[in-house]
């Protein structure tokens, strides 16, 4: 039965009964949730084979500090203690300073000699 019949029932008895004893209509059930916050997102954990599959997808020979091949072969060590790491940071909103740093590593164009200039000039500064 949905909310609305038993809704109904209260205002029909109401009807039905003497002046002296009134039931008041059931209060939708939704009065009853927490009030949503539109600007919240809900993640669920990360799981180990997930953290595997990004790992396997990771292309060898790119730039890296650990060469991808190592993190391929040892990503049956590191997905879980990369996954409990993941969940602990979401769950608790603290980052650290480290992790907010990008490395920046140009990459030159052969013939772009005006590129190549500007780059010189902005790395001195």
């Amino acid at each position: 039965m949905s909310t609305l019949v038993f809704a109904s029932i209260a205002s029909k008895l109401n009807e039905q009964v003497d002046g002296e004893m009134k039931i008041e209509p059931l209060p939708s059930f939704v009065e009853f949730l927490p009030k949503t916050n539109p600007n919240t997102m809900y993640l669920t954990d990360c799981t180990e084979g997930e953290i595997s599959h990004i790992i396997s997808e990771l292309q060898n020979g790119k730039a890296s500090d650990f060469p991808i091949s190592v993190i391929k072969k040892a990503s049956h060590i590191l997905s879980p203690v990369l996954s409990i790491q993941y969940n602990n940071l979401m769950s608790t909103g603290c980052f650290p300073a480290i992790l907010k740093i990008g490395k920046i590593s140009p990459i030159y164009k052969k013939d772009n000699e005006k590129f190549s200039q500007f780059l010189v000039k902005f790395l001195k500064r």
